[in-house]
Formats: structure tokens, C-alpha cells, sequence
């Protein structure tokens, strides 16, 4: 399953063209305009499906397993409700029924894993995953279907597309390079050090990086239109982006840097002692992951301002670097392929700091980077120096204390002025995103 989704992946980027983001960022949309986007991504959805489907005898031959194939060929079918979906999406960010798309995802999870658990009750092992991510692609499309009063027209060629298709090819283009550098290592890594080696290197990924990329797909909804009324006044984008910045880097980064601590004890007591090999991993894919975080702030403006050329190009160069160490990397096993994709990451945050800091001036911006990193790296240092002592009270013991620990030099961050602001200003943002998601 996880061979075949780092193939399949790519088609979700190409889904929809960058065209929903650029529907999210403009300041109106037609009829004409919703009906024209609601075609071109179905038909994008189609024609996507078709190419994977076509593609599963050569994703089994690259792998040389035929079962590979026939789950390629069957998650192709998801593409197709992907493209439907789209723009009912964009109409739920545009109302800012934040509420409702994260329920639909909730519902639509939950319901795929009890239709993997029955799958696996009936004895069919991996295909249950197929199934699920089947049934997650599904139940979305029909929940909107039933909440969005809004239907398309009829296909036609409508005025005002151009604006639309432009700001959506750089967006294509860089969330194209985006997935090679994000899932070559996953290819490359089952073809050179097979399916067991995979295994340590995706669990270890899957921990350090699925929470913000749960949290990221959604927050780009919320935040990208206010940050788009924002982005006619510098000032106030600025402050905007260190709210932003501060909400992630606390929230996830404090996530990141607890994973970083505990898993060389975690893990192994939940998953098992064979699973220890990708305890390592996961540290330094955490520490890849909290640069990722940092650098999402500084994406979201640039395509606030409508400057995905420019996006395209900084993060085009710190990417082939990226994907170059990868193929150097991936025979050389994961724990070299975890380094490079680390240090590719700061490659991307540091290109993504330097242009947003031309289009935007540099007014709080480093000062909403850096702080929250001292602060999370102060207190991951000072957990992961003590947890030699903490070996004699057991493992749920060193679990325990190690997060206690952690938590205990964060709240001493707080005497700093600047920090106890940060985290009002986290407390304020996070009570003003509940209170629009009930709405």
C-alpha cells in the first residue's frame, strides 16, 4: 500500500491545477467562473483516473510485484470524486464553513476505518487500506452534495479564466516539485532497500509529519482569504503572519519536539520491539518536520500576495538539491535519506524566509521565527539530556516524566515577556478559529 500511494500521490497534486487555491484567493467569483472551475477539475478528475489506471502495470514492473498493480489500479477511481469535490470545497471556504469541512473529514475517516475493520474481519489483509482510502474519497463529495445548495451550469467557455489558470500553473508547479521531494524518498527507498526498510522509514515519517499535514490542508482554507484581504497593507499582512506563525510553531513545533524526546522510549512500547530501528528516524524527521512548519507562514503570503512565480522559484532550487541528495542517499539506507530530507528542508525555509522578507519587509518576521524555535529547542534539548536518568521508573515512567519535564522548562520560557505574548496571542487565535468553526 505504501509503495503504491507514493506513486499515486502525485495525482492528488495534480488534481486540481492549483485552480482551488485560486478560487480561495480571489476577491469574487462569478457564476460563469464556478461553473467553468466545477468542469475543468471534473474533467481534470477524469482524465486523471485514466492515467493512473493506465500507469498500474508499470508501477507493478518498477516494483516487480503484481499486487502493486491491482491496488494502483483500483485507488485510481478515487480521482475521479476528487475532481467533483473540488470546488464545493472552495464554496465551503469561501462561506467560511470551516465547521462543516472539518466534520465531513472526521465523518469520512471514521467511517473508513470501520469499513477497513470489516474488510480485515473478512480476511482481506491489505486491500482493507484500499478500501478505506476508497471510502474516505467518497463520503466527502456526498455530504457536500447534501450541505452546498450551489450546483454547476452547464459546460461552457466563460470570460475571467486566465487569472485563474495562470495563478494555478506556478501553484501546479510548485506543489509538483513539493511531492517529488516528498515522496521520491519513499520510491527510491523501496526500490533500493525493500519493503522492510520502507516499513521503519514510513512508520517513522507517518509520526512525524501526518500531524501537520492534518492540520496544514485545513488551515490553508481558514487562513488564505483573510491573509488575501490582508495583502494591500504590508503592516498588517505582517502582523497576520506572526500570529500565523506563532499559532503553528507553538502548537505543532510543541508536538514535534515531544515526539523528538520520547521516541526512542514511545515507540517500541507502542508498536513493539521490532519497530525500534525507526525510533532514530523519527527524531531527525521531527526536527525535518518543524522546519516545515516554519516555512508554511511564509508560503501562505507569498500566495496572498499572488506571487506564485515568485513562490515557484524559491522553492524550486532548495527542492533539486533535495531530490539530488535523495538519489545519493536512498542506497545508502533511511537513516541517510532522513539527514537529506532534514537538511532539504531547511534549504526551503531558509529561501522561503528570504523572498517573503523582499515582498513583505522584515518587520517581526524573524522575530516570529526564531523566538518560538529557542524556546521549543531549549526545552527538547533539556528533556533529551535528562533521559538517561529517567531509565531506572520504567517505561511508562519515562514516558510520563520526560513529557513532564519538557512541559516544566517551556512554562519556565514563560518569564520571558516576549514568549508570555506569544502565547496570548496563541490563545487569542486558537478561541477566534473555534468560535468561527461552530459558526
Amino acid at each position: 500500500m505504501t509503495m503504491a500511494t507514493a506513486i499515486t500521490s502525485v495525482a492528488f497534486v495534480v488534481g486540481d491545477f492549483g485552480l482551488s487555491l485560486a478560487a480561495i484567493q480571489a476577491p469574487s467569483l462569478s457564476d460563469g467562473q464556478r461553473s467553468a472551475l466545477f468542469w475543468v477539475n471534473t474533467a481534470l478528475g477524469v482524465a486523471i483516473a485514466g492515467a493512473v489506471f493506465a500507469s498500474a502495470p508499470l508501477v507493478a514492473a518498477f516494483y516487480g510485484n503484481e499486487a502493486v498493480g491491482a491496488v494502483v489500479a483500483l485507488l485510481s477511481v478515487s480521482f475521479v470524486f476528487n475532481g467533483v469535490g473540488v470546488q464545493y470545497r472552495v464554496e465551503l471556504t469561501r462561506q467560511g464553513r470551516f465547521g462543516l469541512l472539518a466534520g465531513q473529514d472526521v465523518i469520512a475517516q471514521f467511517i473508513g476505518m470501520v469499513v477497513a475493520f470489516v474488510c480485515i474481519l473478512c480476511g482481506l489483509q491489505y486491500w482493507s487500506l484500499v478500501w478505506m482510502q476508497l471510502t474516505i474519497a467518497v463520503v466527502p463529495l456526498f455530504v457536500m452534495l447534501y450541505c452546498v445548495s450551489w450546483r454547476p451550469g452547464r459546460p461552457r467557455l466563460t470570460e475571467g479564466l486566465r487569472p485563474f489558470m495562470t495563478f494555478g500553473a506556478y501553484t501546479f508547479g510548485t506543489q509538483v516539485i513539493n511531492y517529488l521531494s516528498a515522496n521520491l524518498d519513499s520510491i527510491l527507498l523501496g526500490r533500493a532497500s525493500g519493503a522492510s526498510a520502507l516499513g521503519l522509514y514510513n512508520r517513522a515519517y507517518q509520526f512525524a509529519f501526518t500531524p501537520i499535514q492534518q492540520v496544514a490542508s485545513p488551515l490553508t482554507r481558514v487562513f488564505l482569504p483573510s491573509l488575501a484581504a490582508a495583502a494591500r497593507n504590508g503592516q498588517l499582512l505582517r502582523a497576520q503572519i506572526g500570529r500565523v506563525q506563532t499559532v503553528l510553531l507553538y502548537g505543532l513545533g510543541s508536538v514535534l519536539g515531544l515526539l523528538f524526546v520520547e521516541a526512542p522510549v514511545a515507540l517500541p512500547w507502542i508498536l513493539g520491539s521490532e519497530w525500534v530501528g525507526a525510533a532514530g528516524l523519527l527524531q531527525v524527521l521531527a526536527v525535518a518536520a518543524l522546519f516545515q512548519v516554519g516555512g508554511y507562514p511564509f508560503y501562505w503570503a507569498l500566495l496572498a500576495l499572488g506571487k506564485t512565480r515568485v513562490l515557484f522559484y524559491a522553492e524550486l532550487g532548495p527542492r533539486l538539491i533535495m531530490l539530488a541528495g535523495l538519489l545519493f542517499a536512498a542506497p545508502r539506507g533511511p537513516s541517510v535519506v532522513a539527514l537529506v530530507v532534514a537538511g532539504g528542508q531547511i534549504l526551503v525555509l531558509t529561501a522561503l524566509l528570504v523572498v517573503s522578507v523582499r515582498a513583505m519587509g522584515n518587520e517581526g518576521l524573524l522575530g516570529s521565527l526564531i523566538r518560538p524555535m529557542l524556546v521549543l529547542t531549549s526545552a527538547t534539548a533539556v528533556a533529551a539530556f535528562l533521559r538517561p536518568f529517567l531509565g531506572q521508573i520504567g517505561e511508562l515512567g519515562q514516558v510520563v516524566g520526560l513529557g513532564v519535564v519538557w512541559s516544566a522548562v517551556f512554562a519556565c520560557s514563560l518569564l520571558v515577556p516576549a514568549v508570555r505574548r506569544d502565547v496570548a496571542s496563541l490563545a487569542s487565535v486558537v478561541r477566534s478559529l473555534a468560535g468561527r468553526s461552530g459558526a
